[in-house]
């Protein structure tokens, strides 16, 4: 079935609500099987950056497993720390 001649569209472009988040044009949704996250376009650089920082630190504990270390000691590393934020 489907919605023609039942629906109409009101406007375009405009922000919605989606649950707690409003998502505004030019914002970046992302989304799998796990969830969905909402970016505000103004701060796509900063998330980029701390998503970065993230991989790093992961890949870095993947690497200190792989050469034996255990999973808790790799974790608690401040040289895999991905951010300031994290180090505090």
């Amino acid at each position: 079935m489907t919605a023609r001649g039942r629906s109409h569209q009101v406007s375009s472009g405009e922000p919605v609500r989606i649950g707690p988040a409003t998502v505004a044009r030019g914002d970046i949704v992302l989304a799998d099987e796990t969830g969905v996250a909402f970016v505000p376009r103004a701060r796509a650089h900063e998330v980029l950056r701390a998503a970065q920082a993230l991989a790093r630190r992961e890949r870095a504990i993947a690497e200190e497993l792989r050469g034996g270390a255990f999973l808790a000691e790799a974790m608690r590393d401040t040289r895999f720390a991905g951010t300031e934020e994290e180090q505090r």
